[in-house]
Parts: structure tokens; sequence; C-alpha cells
């Protein structure tokens, strides 16, 4: 087996909702879909500790990783997209980096929360 099929077998455990990613509603470009991906939030910042002093809101940052075979296209850098379902409730962030590598695309993101 090469490489690359390694690479696809890998990322169908990785997206696949059984396993490690969660179904999420995505809204992006005037277009809703429903597809597999994982939120990797990986620091919060508090908005205030930057000098703007807005007490209570941070700024999160979030890294969605989503099999471009269930979305279909990469989205856009600086586009905003909404993320959730409507039991857990909708974010709508901005995305600072948007990549694809080998089937996954790989997008950057900020959101402002309370």
């Amino acid at each position: 087996m090469d490489f690359k099929s390694l690479l696809a077998q890998d990322m169908a455990v990785f997206h696949n909702p059984q396993e490690m990613a969660e179904k999420q509603n995505i809204y992006y470009n005037g277009d809703w879909y429903t597809v597999p991906i994982i939120l990797d939030h990986t620091q919060a910042h508090d908005r205030a500790s930057k000098g703007d002093h807005a007490e209570g809101i941070y700024q999160v940052d979030c890294v969605a990783y989503i099999a471009l075979s269930d979305l279909g296209f990469v989205p856009s850098k600086g586009a905003t997209i909404e993320i959730g379902t409507d039991a857990t409730g909708y974010k709508e962030y901005t995305i600072t980096k948007s990549d694809y590598e080998e089937g996954e695309i790989i997008l950057e993101m900020v959101v402002y929360d309370e």
C-alpha cells in the first residue's frame, strides 16, 4: 500500500463521527452544510490583557479540521463562518488562515466570546 492510500485510511478514521469528528452545521457564503468536523480550541486570551480593556470579552483561537470530500471546497481566508448545532448553539468565526493538505481542510479561526 502506498503512502497516499495510508493517509486516506487515516483521514477516514480521523473524520469519522463515530471516532473523532462531530457532525456540525456550517453556514458559509449563504449556504448551509452539515459535515463531520474537528474543532480544536487551542487558546483563549482575555482581550483586556491586550490593552483594549473590554472586560469580560475573550478572543478564542480555534483550528477546524474538515475533509475536503465532505465539504467540497476550501473556505477563504478573511471570510466568516458559523459553526454549531441547534442543541449547542452557533458561533461566528473569522478565518485567519485557510490551508489544504492531503485531502484535509485546515482553518485557523478566531471568535470573540463572552
